[in-house]
Parts: structure tokens; C-alpha cells; sequence
């Protein structure tokens, strides 16, 4: 009889661990910018930069993640970039992925083709960061997002062990039944082949906490949370019209 429990409790915790490595567990969000609805990119902006200041000023280099087709994301960070007048957190670069088809609404300093490989990418950034600049690196999310295995920020960090930031955007879902149409990377046990489900996960779990808030027309809708030691989910929706 004894030796039966064992067998069972045995097999009991190797299920469990079993289930924590597929479904994987991930850190618990810490809220930095609660549900709100803001009037502009310039008051999002202007929330943000208050909010996050102290990472700001310890980062040498960000990773801002787009959602490549949403032209909004773009123009909400070139508001961000543009309107930022401390010293402290301001980036001597802003560079983007020249393979994103709304690049021309950021004003940059220069673009870069990830497509043509990382390796001069990388060598250009260490030299930048070696002379004491600051940069902001615009690409998709998927590759912006520690979550993902193309993690850009990832790389960096084990080739050259830099303090970066990522900040990745997405727009979420604002009810269940807009979670099959706006939730941009899959969540649960669907992988997208690319390693972004996790990610999935935080926005879904993310949105539904706010499903029961009021959207006003005209306004654009925010939240951001931690979701790493050094990544941001940067959730954003256009305003309604």
C-alpha cells in the first residue's frame, strides 16, 4: 500500500512539473500604468515618460516593439521621442528597422535592414554604445520581446551585456469577443511557430482585467505593465470614433 502512494505521488509531482514547463510560468505583471484613457499621443507620451523615468535614465539602449501594420504605434512613439525635453532619459539615436512599412512616420536618425543579418547590426550598435550615446532601436514586437525566441534584446544583453530596455506595443482586445480578431499572438496551448505565445498570454490576461472599463469615443486607450526585469508591455488601443 505504501509503496503504491509513493508511485502515485511520484507521478503526481512529475505531472506537475511536467505541466509547469508547457504551459510555462511566468512572473506575476506589476502595473505601472493602470487602465486609463488618454486624449492624445502627447498626454500618453507625456504619462509614460513620468511613469517610467528612473528606467529611462538607466538605459542605455531601448528596444520599442511595433506592431507592423499599425501606423498609430508609430506616431505615438515619434510623439514620445519628440516631445521628450529631460535630458536625462532624451536618446542621442533613434533607429529603425528599415523592413517596417511605416518607418517614415518616425523621425530617425538612421535605418537599418535586419533582413541582410544581425551581425553587422550588432557591430554597429556595440560601437555606438562604446562612444557613450544613448539609442532607441524601433523594430516589430516580435523581435522586441524577451518573450520570443528572435529576441533582439535577448542577443544583445549575451553578446555584449548592455542595461537595455524593451518596450513592446500591441493593441488588446477591449471584450471577449474581440479576443479572435485582436489579440495579435496566440495564447495557451496554439504556438505561433515563433516563440511569441507567452506574450500572447499577458496581453490576453492583461485586456480582460479591463473589460468592464467605460471606452469613451475619442479617446485612445492605455495600459502598461512590467512583465519582465526589463520589459515593458506598452498595451495601446486608437481612440473610437
Amino acid at each position: 500500500m505504501k509503496k503504491a502512494y509513493w508511485i502515485f505521488l511520484v507521478l503526481l509531482v512529475i505531472a506537475g512539473l511536467g505541466a509547469s514547463v508547457y504551459l510555462g510560468i511566468q512572473p506575476r505583471p506589476i502595473a505601472k500604468i493602470n487602465y486609463s484613457q488618454f486624449n492624445s499621443d502627447e498626454q500618453f507620451s507625456q504619462a509614460l515618460s513620468q511613469r517610467l523615468r528612473v528606467e529611462l535614465q538607466m538605459a542605455k539602449v531601448i528596444f520599442v516593439g511595433v506592431q507592423p501594420e499599425q501606423a498609430y504605434q508609430y506616431s505615438l512613439w515619434n510623439t514620445f521621442f519628440q516631445t521628450n525635453n529631460d535630458p536625462s532619459t532624451k536618446f542621442d539615436y533613434v533607429i529603425i528597422d528599415s523592413n517596417l512599412p511605416h518607418k517614415n512616420l518616425v523621425a530617425t536618425t538612421e535605418a537599418i535592414d535586419l533582413s541582410l543579418g544581425k551581425d553587422p547590426f550588432l557591430q554597429g550598435l556595440k560601437k555606438i554604445l562604446d562612444s557613450g550615446k544613448r539609442v532607441a532601436f524601433i523594430l516589430a514586437n516580435q523581435a522586441s520581446t524577451t518573450k520570443s525566441t528572435d529576441s533582439i534584446p535577448s542577443l544583445i544583453q549575451n553578446e555584449f551585456n548592455y542595461p537595455g530596455f524593451s518596450f513592446t506595443t500591441s493593441h488588446f482586445p477591449r471584450n471577449a469577443d474581440e479576443e479572435r480578431t485582436r489579440l495579435p499572438f496566440p495564447c495557451g496551448n496554439s504556438e505561433d511557430g515563433k516563440g511569441a505565445t507567452p506574450l500572447g498570454c499577458f496581453i490576453q490576461t492583461t485586456a480582460r482585467n479591463a473589460y468592464r472599463k467605460k471606452n469613451e469615443e475619442g479617446k485612445m486607450d492605455g495600459i502598461v505593465n512590467q512583465i519582465g526585469s526589463k520589459e515593458y508591455l506598452v498595451l495601446v488601443n486608437p481612440a473610437l470614433r
